[in-house]
Parts: structure tokens; sequence; C-alpha cells
């Protein structure tokens, strides 16, 4: 009875949190930029590959874990004197929450158009797959063991406007809304999990050169928007110095966590970047760090792969 209780508690807590968190959460948002938003696709005119992991509330039991990959490159484009290009990508994430698990493929499509010298607008999309699925293991009261499967079409889209200095980007995800059931142990049909809203995300950012220090700064801020909670906001900055070999900052989710971020070349073509959160909110109580780790690797890296200034690694 008291394992069952137990179950029932960490049960009705993870409905909670997955119902507030239905999409992944990444502190390095910078750094993995398409992943938020498939606007970002083809802004290098190199392919950006990247891997990670990301271990959220360590020490908690459930706590969510989500892994990804992404890879996008630009077509069409020759040099800052192309017009119009296109961007090509493919985006894939497991998202892990105690009983639940999502995994994801997003393959996507993004138009970019020149509006002046410097400034491009872009538009893209992700259009793709998820698999979804729930269950408990172990003996306990049946009522306890729902499980669940489902696959379903998940769409995705973003603007954005940048330069070699700034860029605004706003997109929203799970724009097709599903409601997965299940069959309990008395044949009843029951709501297990939905996706029932969707969810926005703005960013925006800025390049900065500290000529007098040799060292150059990016602010940024994310807006995330779900429509049954209410908006978080992430506040960063990243200095970079060596040539941008070098990138440390620090960011602050309003009222939620507070992270270090370290990203550096660890060779000509590999970079990693690490980030150590600390939670402010009340899990905080039974967890004690969340951390995430992304890898890119850069094919090019030693020629002008990025539009505009090489030397900022953000753009």
């Amino acid at each position: 009875m008291k394992q069952t209780i137990l179950y029932i508690v960490g049960f009705s807590f993870l409905c909670l949190s997955l119902f507030a968190q239905q999409e992944e959460t990444y502190t390095q948002y910078i750094f993995n930029k398409y992943a938020l938003n498939p606007a970002f696709g083809g802004t290098s005119k190199c392919p950006d590959i990247k891997f990670g992991t990301r271990l959220q509330w360590v020490g908690f039991e459930g706590a969510p874990v989500t892994s990804f990959f992404s890879y996008h490159t630009a077509v069409g484009y020759q040099d800052q004197r192309s017009k119009n290009w296109h961007g090509l990508g493919i985006y894939l994430v497991d998202d892990r929450t105690g009983f639940y698990n999502s995994t994801a493929l997003y393959p996507s499509y993004t138009f970019h158009a020149r509006m002046s010298r410097r400034v491009v607008a872009s538009a893209g999309f992700f259009i793709g797959i998820r698999n979804f699925t729930s269950g408990i293991s172990g003996n306990i009261d049946p009522i306890m063991t729902p499980t669940t499967r489902m696959i379903f079409p998940d769409l995705g889209g973003g603007v954005l406007i940048y330069s070699p200095e700034w860029f605004v980007g706003l997109s929203i995800k799970q724009i097709y809304t599903n409601t997965a059931s299940t069959t309990s142990y008395n044949g009843a049909t029951e709501n297990l999990y939905k996706f029932r809203s969707r969810q926005y995300y703005l960013t925006l950012a800025k390049w900065f050169e500290a000529y007098a220090f040799s060292f150059s700064y990016t602010p940024s801020v994310l807006i995330k928007y779900h429509e049954t909670v209410n908006p978080s906001i992430d506040i960063s900055i990243m200095f970079h110095y060596i040539e941008n070999r070098l990138n440390i900052g620090a960011s602050y989710r309003v009222g939620d966590g507070i992270a270090a971020v370290l990203q550096l070349n660890l060779l000509k073509k590999l970079s990693a970047g690490y980030a150590y959160e600390i939670p402010l909110s009340k899990i905080s109580k039974v967890s004690g760090q969340t951390h995430e780790i992304i890898l890119k690797w850069d094919p090019c890296w030693s020629t002008n792969n990025h539009f505009g200034k090489v030397n900022c690694p953000s753009f």
C-alpha cells in the first residue's frame, strides 16, 4: 500500500511537470538556436552539426533527460551578394521524464531573403513525427499500470531577422495538438496526456565588441510562452575570448534558476558547451543541479563559414 501511494504521488507530480514542460528546454539556447526556431536553418553556408544532452534536476528520481541531434546547411548560397537561398535540416530529439518518453524527428525547410547589404529575413518550418509512450513497470496496483503509445504528426514554424551583429526570432511549436488516451484496468478509456496548447519562443541577441579589452560579448533574452502557464524569461550574456575559442557566460531564468556556461574549442573542428544550472524554485529541496552538454562539429572551421562577422560564434 505504501508503495502504491508513493507511485500515485510521483505520478501526479510528473503529470503536472509534463503539462508545464511539454517541449524540451535548453540553457544554452544561443548555442542551440535551430532547436527552438527552424528559421535558423541555413544561416551558415557550411553544415552545422550538433548533438547533446541535458540532465535536469539531477538527484530527483524520474527527472527529465533530453538528448538531441541537429543538422542544417545552406543551399544556393554563393557569397554575401546572394539575394535568396534555402536552408535544409533535420532535428532529432528524445525527451524522457519519469514514466514518459517522447521521441521526435523534424525535417526542416527555410527560405532566406536579403533585405539589405547586411540584413536578412528568413522563415522556416519543422514538419515531422513524434512517438509518445508511457507506462509504469513493477508489481503494483493494476490501476497504476497505464500504458499507451501514440504516433502523430507535429508541426512548428518560425521567422527570423538577422545581421552580423544582432537577430530577432519568433517561433511556435506544437501547432498540431493531440490527446493521448489509455484503457484502464476496468476497460474505461481515460485521457492520460494532453498536448493541448501551443508554445511560443521569442529570442533576441546583440553582439558587441569591447575593443579596449580585446573581447566581445553577446547579451540575449529568450521569452517562452505557454498558453497554460506563466511566461518564462531567460536572460543570458556570453563573453568571447581568444578569437572566440573560449566563451564564458551566465544565464538567469527569472524565478527558476541560475546557470554558468562554458564553451570552448576542443579541436579545430570540434566545439563543446557546458552549462551548470542551480534551481531557485521549490525543486531545489530535492534536487541540486542541472547539467547540459552540447557538442558542435564544424567541417569548415578554418574558413569564413558564417554570414557576416566570423568572430561572433552566435551568428
